[in-house]
């Protein structure tokens, strides 16, 4: 679980080769950006980490499965349609080290029955976590417009969810320009502040954040998913912070709970 921090440090250095250049141009000026809210929320789970099972073995065939060809790769990705509706939602989500989209998706697809939404979970390019280098920002763009050529849903409710290592990607990806999707949710996981400043200059603002953490998570702290948020916020993004207390890092026991906090937060987005 260590090597999902380690990708945190290393993911973004990776990503945009101009982040270095825009930095230099624009500076830090938050002080030109009107900062954006920023909420921190403190909840405690139903599930108790005493009650968490001590293991997760994918269910590999359950969900549908298919690929497409990104910069000379095969590129796989899980799907499940919670419903059947041409307006649903996308909620596209990211795995965690060592697993495939499948893991995220079967976490997922109670809530997809509920709110009928459409799930893809693409899988990294290595088991070992999210990689910038391999999985780029334009994978997650075009993996979005190959799956709109097959499958209808509402363009303006397109969302992120990820876990772990998928959490520190999915917290990366929210600050590109133009970005087809309208919030991020993520669990377990989020970008280091340190690194964020050397992208500043870039950071797209109109995507608001959830950081969804646990009080006891031994990989990442309360105290740096603050700082994270914070500087989301005063690079003028919505933020919402949300504190369980208790909970660890494992998500596959009490995902249920975690999946309609962040879906509640994808709604409030659009509203």
């Amino acid at each position: 679980m260590l090597k999902d921090f380690s990708i945190g440090i290393l993911l973004f250095l990776l990503v945009l080769g101009g982040g270095a250049i825009a930095y230099n141009q624009y500076g830090s000026a938050f002080g030109l950006v009107q900062e954006g809210a920023f909420k921190i929320d403190k909840e405690a789970l139903l599930l108790s980490p005493k009650q968490y099972s001590k293991s997760y073995k994918e269910r590999t065939g359950k969900f549908a499965k298919a690929s497409f060809e990104f910069d000379g790769q095969e590129r796989n990705y899980h799907l499940y349609e919670g419903g059947s509706e041409e307006n649903r939602p996308l909620v596209v989500l990211f795995h965690g080290s060592k697993r495939t989209g499948s893991s995220v998706i079967d976490m997922w697809q109670s809530q997809a029955k509920k709110t009928g939404a459409l799930l893809v979970a693409p899988d990294s390019f290595s088991r070992s976590g999210w990689d910038f280098k391999k999985d780029p920002a334009k994978l997650i763009n075009r993996l979005i417009d190959v799956v709109g050529k097959t499958h209808s849903f509402d363009k303006n409710r397109v969302f992120l969810f990820g876990h772990s290592s998928g959490a520190v990607y999915a917290g990366f990806l929210s600050i590109q320009q133009d970005a087809p999707f309208k919030a991020v949710s993520v669990h377990a996981g989020y970008p280091h502040a340190g690194l964020l400043e050397e992208f500043s200059g870039i950071i797209d603002a109109e995507v608001p954040v959830q950081f969804i953490l646990g009080t006891d998570d031994h990989i990442f702290n309360t105290a740096n998913a603050t700082n994270a948020a914070k500087y989301f916020s005063q690079a003028g993004k919505d933020v919402n912070l949300v504190l369980l207390e208790g909970h660890t890092h494992w998500y596959y026991s009490p995902a249920k709970e975690i999946n309609k906090i962040a879906y509640d937060f994808f709604e409030a987005s659009v509203r």
